[in-house]
């Protein structure tokens, strides 16, 4: 209310505040419309103006939602009033003859606002950050705990209330509360692994079976961890436990689908078999009888004395060749479709006879190292199996290999048949052709699964290829009345 008054303080803050811009109100109008203009970053305020007051004035900035220190300067306050005006929410009061200390009085009611703004940014934050945990935890059916070591004090989330049932008002949290849900094996297993845990200070997780409030059955997996102090001394124990009951029964059902394709798989295979058998034995059989029959006619006509013209004689001769070149045909189709040595003489014999044939074919050299296995007990449908896997194998290496030798093994380690294939061919970079899944690959994988056996393929470039298989014997023995594998 004094401009003498005015002008030192405006003097005393351009000396002592670099860059600070001051505006003189001495109304209520050119007050309101300050707040409006310049969005001040502070206020001083003299006591008493006529028509107008420093009370009146922190009203308006509360009113207006404005977070802008607020100090009053006045020549005479008493105690009372300074006390309630702080109160009503000013950070601090100059005495006119103390101005001196109004420098410091500004710095520090901005650095505190600061600091409260700061403080309240961070709480929103954190607010929101509890909310979006929470409704993640509630999401993916998780809950979190913690065990402090030092006051042995343990707390619970929402969601883990949530997925026990319970009521967080009604159960205080605790280890044997959590224990007493579970089922009593796996509560028994769960004690144990605790030991372990506190014993050697070391992580865990593990899936186990709980009970809710409700009685409703539910599928649980826990996870847990310590903090250890500066002294390396274990200081919180806590986790997550995630309700998975929707995950595993999704998982089974998954397993099923699986489960039902293969069979489906296996069914197809064997009808597929079923059909080359039959088409291989016609084949042979009728097809192959009719060629002989052609045969011994031709040969009779060729040795009939009414038959003497040379031009006619050779002709026949030249009949005879073409029906014996069908006749080796016709046996190499019956063969491949499904060679008479599987059944008649058991796997190894029959791999013995595609290799040699291979060899022939291909130009390219084999070696095999064989065990005696026990096929008598072995199912046809697991000799099949095997077979085609060979067959696929020595395909694909006179396809891509380049090779000069492959070297086949079929032994008996431990009751479980080894069968690997190995070329001497280029090979190829296993890592860039991973997600290229051949159908004969996967077709070979497939029969390997379905006889409950490993299948693997190892390759690096200019080192050639080996497939290996491994299958126990037990998984290949044919069911009383059934010619399947068990």
């Amino acid at each position: 209310d004094n401009n003498d008054d005015a002008e030192i303080i405006q003097r005393l803050l351009l000396k002592e505040i670099p860059n600070v811009k001051i505006h003189l109100a001495m109304t209520r109008d050119r007050f309101m419309k300050a707040l409006n203009d310049i969005q001040p970053d502070l206020v001083l305020a003299d006591n008493s103006l006529p028509q107008f007051n420093a009370r009146e004035a922190l009203e308006q900035i509360k009113e207006r939602g404005l977070d802008i220190p607020f100090i009053l300067v006045t020549g005479t306050v008493s105690d009372e009033f300074a006390a309630s005006i702080i109160k009503s929410g000013a950070d601090d009061y100059i005495l006119k003859d103390r101005l001196i200390r109004l420098p410091t009085a500004i710095e520090s009611a901005i650095s505190f606002r600061k600091a409260q703004r700061e403080k309240k940014q961070f709480l929103e934050n954190l607010e929101r950050s509890e909310k979006r945990l929470k409704q993640a935890q509630a999401i993916a059916n998780v809950g979190d705990w913690e065990l402090d070591l030092v006051t042995n004090i343990q707390t619970w989330s929402d969601e883990l209330y949530r997925i026990y049932g319970l009521n967080r008002k009604e159960a205080l949290p605790s280890t044997e509360l959590f224990l007493s849900f579970m089922d009593p094996g796996d509560a028994d297993m769960a004690r144990q692994l605790l030991r372990e845990a506190f014993d050697s200070v070391k992580e865990s997780s593990f899936y186990f079976r709980f009970v809710r409030l409700d009685g409703l059955m539910r599928f649980g997996y826990i996870e847990w961890k310590f903090e250890l102090d500066k002294n390396g001394t274990p200081s919180r124990f806590h986790g997550i436990i995630q309700d998975i009951t929707e995950l595993k029964k999704a998982e089974d059902k998954l397993k099923e689908s699986h489960e039902e394709m293969r069979q489906l798989a296996s069914h197809l295979q064997d009808i597929r078999e079923e059909e080359r058998t039959s088409m291989a034995r016609e084949i042979h059989d009728e097809l192959g009888q009719q060629l002989t029959v052609l045969k011994m006619d031709v040969s009779w006509l060729a040795r009939s004395e009414g038959i003497t013209d040379p031009e006619i004689v050779q002709k026949l001769k030249g009949l005879k060749d073409l029906i014996d070149n069908t006749v080796n045909t016709v046996r190499k189709i019956a063969s491949a479709l499904r060679p008479s040595l599987l059944d008649d003489l058991g796997l190894v014999p029959a791999i013995e006879w595609y290799l040699e044939d291979f060899e022939n074919r291909s130009h390219i050299k084999t070696e095999l190292k064989k065990d005696p296995i026990p096929e008598k007990n072995i199912s046809i449908t697991a000799k099949t199996g095997l077979y085609r896997i060979f067959q696929e194998s020595l395909t694909n290496v006179a396809r891509h290999a380049e090779a000069t030798k492959v070297y086949a093994v079929i032994e008996n380690k431990n009751d479980i048949l080894v069968l690997n294939i190995a070329d001497n061919g280029r090979g190829f970079d296993m890592s860039k052709t991973a997600g290229n899944k051949t159908l004969g690959l996967l077709g070979m994988k497939e029969r390997v699964m379905m006889l409950g056996g490993d299948f693997t393929i190892t390759s690096q470039p200019g080192k050639g290829t080996k497939v290996s298989v491994t299958i126990p014997l037990s998984h290949m023995i044919v069911n009383r009345g059934n010619d399947k594998p068990k």
